[in-house]
Formats: C-alpha cells, sequence, structure tokens
C-alpha cells in the first residue's frame, strides 16, 4: 500500500510540557481517516505540526517520499498538502468565486502579476467555477461569503483548499458550529472528494465518523491510544473509557 504522509516519533514540547508524544503515524494514499480524542488531546497540534505552522521538537514528517520536517508552511503547500482551520478563516467580502479564484492563482503563480484585472485570468476562473460545481457551490459562487450560511462558508473552505490541487488534504474539524444537518450535508460533499487526495480530518461525532471514515486513529494526552476501524475504536474497552464515555457516541 502507497503511504501518502508519515511521522515518526514526531514530538512537541513546550518547556517541560509535552503536548505531542512520539507519534508514529501513516495516511494510506486515498485514505479517509479520522482523528479522534478528548478535548486538549493535541489533535490541532498535531496538524499544526504536519502543516508546519508549529516546528516540531523531534521527530520527522515525511510526505510523498520527501521529508519535509524543515519545509515552511508554504513549501508543503506547494508539495501537496493543505488544510482548513478549525475556525473558519475566509474573506468575507469575496465571493467563494473571487476567493476560489485567488487560491488557484496564487498555485500558479499569477498573484504577484497584480496589475492585471482578475477576469483577464480565463484559466483560472474556469477552474475556480469547476471545483465550486464540484462541491455544490456553483448556484451561490457570486454572493458575499458573509451571507452564506455557516455549513456553506465550510465548504468555501474546502473549495479553497482544493485550488491547491492537494495530494494530502487535512480538515480540523470541518462540522464545528455547523447545525446537525449541515454537518452531515457538509460530510456528503467531503466523501465525493477525488479518490486520488488522501484525506485526515478532526471530528468529535462519532456518527460521521463510523459514516464517513475507514480507520480512525484515537489521540490521548498527545499520544496514540488506539487505532483501527470505526467498530473497532467503537467497541475498545479503554477508548470508551477515556473518550467516547457513552452510548451516543459523541465526545
Amino acid at each position: 500500500m502507497s503511504i501518502a504522509l508519515t511521522t515518526t516519533g514526531l514530538s512537541k514540547n513546550y518547556g517541560a510540557l509535552q503536548v505531542t508524544r512520539a507519534v508514529n503515524f501513516s495516511l494510506p494514499m486515498g485514505a479517509r481517516h479520522a482523528l479522534i480524542g478528548p478535548n486538549g488531546a493535541g489533535k490541532t497540534t498535531f496538524i499544526n505540526l504536519l502543516t508546519g505552522t508549529v516546528p516540531a521538537t523531534s521527530g520527522s514528517i515525511t510526505l510523498l517520499g520527501e521529508d519535509i520536517t524543515g519545509q515552511r508552511p508554504d513549501q508543503r503547500v506547494k508539495r501537496g498538502l493543505a488544510r482548513t482551520f478549525q475556525v473558519t478563516s475566509l474573506f468575507p467580502e469575496l465571493t467563494p468565486m473571487q476567493s476560489v479564484t485567488l487560491a488557484v492563482c496564487e498555485r500558479l503563480g499569477l498573484t504577484a502579476r497584480w496589475y492585471k484585472r482578475t477576469g483577464e485570468h480565463r484559466a483560472a476562473l474556469d477552474e475556480a467555477a469547476e471545483i465550486l460545481a464540484q462541491l455544490r457551490l456553483g448556484h451561490v459562487g457570486h454572493l458575499l461569503t458573509r451571507t452564506l450560511p455557516y455549513g456553506q462558508q465550510r465548504i468555501v473552505e474546502v473549495a479553497v483548499a482544493l485550488a491547491l490541487r492537494p495530494r494530502v488534504l487535512l480538515l480540523d474539524e470541518p462540522a464545528a458550529g455547523i447545525p446537525s444537518g449541515e454537518s452531515a450535508e457538509l460530510f456528503e460533499v467531503i466523501a465525493e472528494l477525488p479518490e486520488d487526495i488522501s484525506l485526515l480530518f478532526i471530528e468529535h461525532d462519532m456518527h460521521l465518523v463510523s459514516r464517513f471514515a475507514s480507520r480512525v486513529t484515537v489521540l490521548v494526552a498527545g499520544g496514540i491510544l488506539a487505532e483501527g476501524t470505526p467498530a473497532e475504536i467503537m467497541a475498545n474497552p479503554e477508548v470508551r473509557t477515556v473518550y467516547l464515555g457513552n452510548s451516543e457516541g459523541h465526545a
């Protein structure tokens, strides 16, 4: 099985506080993998380490066979690693079409040509329109982002990430703050992403995890407690004790 992303002994310390503890993790090509754990387990820190926004204290990260441990976040993006954030990070006064087109232009190295209007980059516009249509956003592409329902704003974030043409996509709690009905719709869109994109997502709702992930890693106190299929994780007594805690499948 080809591996898209691996970490070996990945650790992060803040003084005497160890928030990530020697994590050995592998994400296969085309995976749909969930990362779960209680609040404070270090899940977002792990994503930040993968993307380079937080430097590792020790250990290594390999992306598509290349060691990226010392690379900057922008270098990792160019090598195929993209993410969304736990808190929506969009330009509210731009339309989805404008935001996605700008991301396409950034990937193509066109953003430095500030003297050209975006409308002159026809190929970028066409690609942005295709991405929005793929994510069921074509009908709202011309509206200001701030006017969209929060669930659609979260999908716009995914669209911006897709414009970077990632091989590995990291989603930090994509359903956070979204009503349950909209979160199911969001994950249906995510489930339709191309199979050649390897996906790692943080999620607290085990019903969503069971429906959309083929494998789950449980992080507790910065280290991996267990890994397996959703059914195996749900049946794991230790996981139920330290994380699930009830029969409803919610954190």
